[in-house]
C-alpha cells in the first residue's frame, strides 16, 4: 500500500490537510495506510502517475532482480530516508522441484493470490451474496471456514483465490460487503494436473465433462450446471444425470 502522511500542505488556497485533496481522489481504489510522518509522502503528481500505469498492488513477488534506482529529495523527514527506491527484475516462476514429468508430459505450475478476512459480526445471510459478488469480481475460488476467534467467539474465515493484480478488486469487494475492517493477502504456487472441457453424449442430452489429466492417468468430473438442467427439465435425480454422463465418458475415452 502507499503511505498517506498527516498534517498539511500549503497551496494557493491556503492550507490543506494531508493527504492533500487531489491525492485522496487518485488513489481511490488503491491499497493505503496510515503513516505517522507529518509531511506529503505522496504528491499528487505521483498519484496520478501510480494510478495510470499501475496494473496492481501488493507484496513483492519472488523475483530476479535486474537493476536498483533511488532517487533523494532535500526535505528532512524524521526517522524516514527521503529516498524513493525502485526495483526491477523478472519474476521467479515456482520452484523446478515441484515440476513432475512423468509418460504424458509436465504439470502445470502457476502462482495465485489468497486474501482472507476472519469475521465474527455479521449476519450468515449475507455470506452468499459476498460469494457471488466475489466470483462475478473474477474470484477463482471462494470458501467459508468455521473458525473460533478470540474469547471463545465463533466466527467464519473467508477466503479467496484470485489472479495475481486482482488482490485490489477483490479486498474492495471484502471491505465493502462484510463487516471486516482489514484483509491480508499472500501469494501461493499451485501444482495442477492439465485440464480440458468435453462433452460426452447421454441418454438425457449432452453433458460437458471437466477432464483433468496427469502422468498417473485421468479423472472426470460432470458440469454442475449442466446437470442440474438436465434433472430440472426430465424430472430425475441429479444423481442418475451424474451416473450417465460418468458412463458416456467412459464409452468416449474407449472409443
Amino acid at each position: 500500500g502507499l503511505p498517506l502522511s498527516q498534517g498539511t500542505v500549503l497551496s494557493s488556497h491556503g492550507a490543506l490537510p494531508l493527504p492533500a485533496p487531489a491525492v485522496a481522489e487518485l488513489l481511490k481504489g488503491i491499497p493505503v495506510y496510515q503513516s505517522p510522518v507529518k509531511g506529503e509522502l505522496v504528491t499528487p503528481t505521483g498519484a496520478a502517475f501510480l494510478a495510470t500505469v499501475s496494473n496492481g498492488f501488493g507484496v513483492m513477488p519472488p523475483m530476479k532482480l535486474d537493476a536498483v534506482g533511488y532517487g533523494a529529495g532535500e526535505r528532512e523527514n524524521e526517522g524516514l530516508p527521503n529516498l524513493l527506491r525502485v526495483m526491477v527484475g523478472e519474476q521467479l516462476p515456482p520452484s523446478p522441484s515441484l515440476l513432475k514429468r512423468g509418460s504424458e508430459g509436465e504439470l502445470e505450475v502457476d502462482s495465485v493470490v489468497v486474501i482472507e478476512a476472519n469475521i465474527d459480526d455479521m449476519n450468515p445471510e449475507v455470506y452468499g451474496f459476498v460469494m457471488d459478488r466475489l466470483f462475478d469480481g473474477g474470484a477463482l475460488d471462494v470458501s467459508l471456514m468455521p473458525v473460533y476467534m478470540k474469547k471463545g467467539r465463533p466466527g467464519t474465515l473467508l477466503q479467496v483465490i484470485c489472479e495475481a493484480g486482482m488482490e485490489q478488486e477483490m479486498a474492495t469487494i471484502m471491505l465493502k460487503e462484510t463487516s471486516t475492517i482489514g484483509v491480508r493477502f499472500y501469494r501461493a504456487d499451485r501444482l495442477k494436473l492439465l485440464r480440458e472441457t468435453i462433452r460426452v453424449d447421454t441418454r438425457f442430452g449432452e453433458v460437458r465433462m471437466k477432464v483433468a489429466r496427469g502422468p498417473w492417468g485421468e479423472k472426470a468430473q460432470p458440469e454442475y450446471d449442466d446437470c442440474k438442467r438436465i434433472a430440472t427439465e426430465a424430472g430425475v435425480p441429479i444423481l442418475e444425470v451424474y451416473a450417465e454422463a460418468i458412463k458416456g465418458f467412459e464409452r468416449s475415452s474407449h472409443e
